[in-house]
C-alpha cells in the first residue's frame, strides 16, 4: 500500500473534526471494506478503489443492513410471500437511515440530513490535458493525517 498523497483520487481534506462526526453508516461500511480489501483509509485512495467501491456499494450496504436486521439474502427471495415482503419492506425502510450524513463517493460527497434535501457536493478540478474532472468537495472530509489517526483508534 502506498499512502502518498499524489496517488489519491481526492484533494486534501479541509473539514473540521466536528464535521467528521456526520459520516453516514454507508461511509463507515465503505471505510471498513476498503481498509480490509485494499489497505487504504478512505477517502484517501486511488481512483481504481473508487471504481471498485461503485461496483460493490449496493451489495455492501444491503449486506450491512440485512446483518443489522438479523436477516440474510435468502429472506429477500423466501418462498413464503409474506416473509419475503416483510423482509423487503424492512430493507427498504432502513436504506434512508444508512445514507444519513456525509458519504464520500467518486465524484461527490453525498450529504443527506433529516431537514434538508439530498445534496451532491463537488469541485471541478482542472486536468493536465486541459479538461476538468468532478471530485468530492474537500470541505466535507478531514485531512489524511487525521484520517490515519482515526483508523488507528478504530482498529
Amino acid at each position: 500500500m502506498v499512502n502518498d498523497e499524489s496517488t489519491f483520487w481526492v484533494l486534501p481534506g479541509k473539514a473540521l473534526q466536528k464535521e467528521f462526526c456526520a459520516v453516514s453508516r454507508v461511509q463507515k461500511k465503505i471505510n471498513l471494506e476498503v481498509s480490509k480489501q485494499w489497505g487504504f483509509y478512505l477517502p484517501y485512495a486511488p481512483e481504481y478503489v473508487y471504481t471498485e467501491v461503485e461496483n460493490n456499494l449496493e451489495r455492501w450496504v444491503r449486506q450491512d443492513i440485512l446483518s443489522s436486521l438479523k436477516l440474510d439474502e435468502y429472506s429477500l427471495v423466501h418462498q413464503d410471500s409474506t416473509t419475503r415482503k416483510e423482509a423487503k419492506q424492512k430493507l427498504k425502510d432502513a436504506v434512508p437511515l444508512w445514507w444519513q450524513g456525509h458519504t464520500v463517493l467518486q465524484h461527490h460527497v453525498r450529504s443527506i440530513t433529516k431537514r434538508a434535501p439530498e445534496r451532491h457536493l463537488s469541485l471541478d478540478v482542472p486536468l493536465e490535458d486541459g479538461g476538468n474532472v468532478e471530485k468530492p468537495h474537500p470541505r466535507y472530509y478531514i485531512s489524511f493525517e487525521h484520517t490515519k489517526n482515526w483508523f488507528a483508534r478504530m482498529i
